[in-house]
Formats: C-alpha cells, sequence, structure tokens
C-alpha cells in the first residue's frame, strides 16, 4: 500500500546539501582524514536521488493519483491536506448521537455506519468516481474500520468517537494507540477483503436506499 502511494504520488528529491561540501574543511591537518571525508563528500555529491512523500503530495489530484471525492473528511474537487471542519464535525456528530436498536447510544460508528456514510458521500459525487477511485474509496473505508475498530470479531464492535476525532479532525494518532492497534500486520490481501465487503454492505445499502 505505501509502494503504491510512492508510484503514484512520491517524487524525487536530491540527497545533495550545501553544508557536504564543506565537510573535508574540519579535517585538513590529518591527510589521512580528510582523503576519508573528501570520498564521503564526493560520493553524497552524486546526483542520487532518492522518492519522498508528504501530505502536498498525497492530496494532488488526478486520474492516477490516491486522493478523490467523497472522503470522509476531506473537502470535493480541490487539494488538500487539512480536513473539511464541515464535513469532519458532521461525522463526529453521527458518531456521537448513533444508537442501537435498542436505544442505546453506541459511543461510535458501527462498520454499517462507516460503509453508510462512505457510500452517502459517494453518492453526492459528480461526475461519479472512475473504477480506480472508487476501489481507493472502498479501500479507505475498510482500512479506517480494521485499524481503529475495537478488537472484537471482524464486523462487530464499533470505532469510538474520541478515536475518530482524533484521527479524522485532529490528524494524530488517538490516545492508548499501542493497546488498540491490530496485532497482525494488515496487508494487501487482508486490505482487500475488508474492501470487498464494504463494496458489498454498498451495494445493498443503494439497493435498499438505507
Amino acid at each position: 500500500m505505501a509502494s503504491g502511494a510512492f508510484l503514484t504520488c512520491g517524487k524525487l528529491s536530491s540527497r545533495w546539501h550545501p553544508s557536504h561540501a564543506s565537510l573535508h574543511n574540519e579535517y585538513r591537518g590529518l591527510w589521512v582524514v580528510n582523503l576519508f571525508s573528501r570520498l564521503i563528500n564526493w560520493a553524497i555529491s552524486l546526483p542520487l536521488r532518492r522518492p519522498t512523500l508528504d501530505l502536498q503530495s498525497l492530496s494532488q489530484r488526478g486520474s492516477s493519483k490516491i486522493a478523490h471525492d467523497g472522503s470522509f473528511v476531506h473537502p470535493d474537487g480541490k487539494p488538500s491536506t487539512s480536513p473539511d471542519p464541515r464535513r469532519a464535525e458532521s461525522l463526529l456528530q453521527r458518531a456521537s448521537t448513533a444508537r442501537r436498536p435498542d436505544g442505546e447510544l453506541k459511543g461510535g460508528l458501527d462498520f454499517t455506519d462507516i460503509v453508510r456514510i462512505r457510500t452517502q458521500n459517494v453518492r453526492s459525487v459528480h461526475p461519479m468516481l472512475s473504477s480506480y477511485h472508487e476501489q481507493i474509496s472502498l479501500g479507505e473505508c475498510g482500512l479506517l474500520w480494521e485499524l481503529f475498530r475495537d478488537r472484537t470479531s471482524s464486523l462487530e464492535g464499533v470505532i469510538p468517537t474520541p478515536r475518530l476525532q482524533q484521527w479524522l479532525a485532529d490528524e494524530q494518532l488517538p490516545d492508548g494507540w499501542w493497546e488498540c492497534r491490530p496485532k497482525k500486520t494488515v496487508g494487501l490481501l487482508h486490505a482487500r477483503r475488508i474492501a470487498n465487503e464494504v463494496a458489498r454492505l454498498s451495494k445493498q445499502i443503494e439497493k435498499e436506499g438505507i
């Protein structure tokens, strides 16, 4: 998943920094150290470049980029490195008022809730998402669930409202992340299975008009 982000949104940056040019000056009196530092300086100054990735790169729009309309908290139609306050507030309001069939507050969003929000967001997008961005959207929803849900059975439990607040609105890891995070690495195949479940439930929600 990270490699895909580098391939679609990454950029190459130079490893050279002006300070490297004077590295050997500190060791003029010692010819061995001076020679060694010159070799280091020469190696560092080669036109080698490395891939980098930042929020600005990830927010780029385009047919082959990751950013898409219908996001949980980011605005439609423009690059953005910060959540849309209104969209984030709407999601958190739904999380804080969501109730179980018996009327008890859930304390967050369950799997059906987040799929419903995702489906409604995507439904309002014009023009419709491309098939590529549709898959990105499904994966985004699935990963949100898998990474931040209570660790009960796979499609039960909720993502507590404070975790949604800290991750989506405040853009920081939730309190107690190291205790609540998945105990096993979420690999590509596992993420694909969850995205498929999101797609299945999204179609059911669309069909039933939920």
